[in-house]
């Protein structure tokens, strides 16, 4: 292209050219655009709910087979997790029914991320409560809830703070757990191999999302994943037209 000698004769064309140009260049590719994020937010909510399910589930299957032989410590920790995944439930109904939780999806996603840090550690503390020091039964009860830690991680991988926040506290509570049992460094090290398992499928299937989303909603030309706001379009054309005179 022939080089320009004036700004008169840059077009509109010219001038989105140079603001695009400009504008890639200062381009954070591995940052998400508003679409990309508010999509992971949509994906979120439509599979939240089987992963809380699937720790209430957990819960009454673990609180069923071990209340046989502590029903009072079966019972609370039961009502603790129930408590807990009630008021998780309760936050992603406001946001899927599209009550005013849902004008703000960002507060949202961050108020309900916090819901399920309150639910893995009372889903966790069973480890504890069910089996106290000593007693037999935890390689049931830490299996239990191992497993239903990673199928709920694995509902919410649409947002990788939310797996975290599910996982990584029931875990640490089942490894603190085992180191309590009769044979600690064999039940610590299986929980710590199962959990660095589950946290290398979780970061992959948490990566492969945010590339589906990348791909279907990339970064406008002025959108915020570039890194640069609307008001400083005007500044880019500017500094690119003078440069062009």
């Amino acid at each position: 292209m022939a080089r320009l000698t004036q700004p008169d004769a840059l077009t509109i064309s010219d001038l989105q050219r140079l603001a695009q140009d400009e504008i890639a260049r200062r381009r954070r590719p591995q940052r998400l655009s508003r679409a990309a994020r508010l999509f992971l937010i949509h994906r979120l909510s439509h599979w939240a709910g089987a992963g809380l399910w699937g720790v209430a589930g957990a819960t009454a299957a673990c609180a069923a087979v071990m209340g046989a032989t502590s029903p009072l410590r079966a019972a609370v920790w039961a009502t603790m997790t129930f408590a807990a995944f009630f008021a998780a439930r309760f936050l992603l109904n406001q946001f899927q029914r599209g009550d005013a939780p849902a004008g703000r999806p960002f507060r949202w996603r961050a108020d309900y991320t916090a819901a399920l840090v309150v639910l893995s550690a009372a889903f966790g503390s069973g480890a504890f409560i069910l089996t106290p020091a000593g007693a037999s039964g935890f390689a049931l009860s830490g299996f239990i809830i191992c497993a239903g830690a990673v199928m709920a991680a694995a509902a919410h991988i649409a947002h990788w703070p939310a797996t975290a926040a599910l996982a990584a506290p029931a875990f640490t509570f089942v490894f603190l757990a085992a180191l309590k049992t009769p044979t600690p460094v064999s039940s610590a090290s299986l929980v710590l191999a199962t959990a660095f398992l589950s946290a290398l499928s979780l970061a992959a299937g948490a990566k492969r999302y945010r590339i589906v989303a990348r791909r279907r909603h990339p970064a406008d030309v002025f959108g915020s994943a570039s890194g640069v706001k609307d008001a400083d379009t005007q500044t880019v054309v500017e500094k690119k037209a003078a440069r062009a005179a």
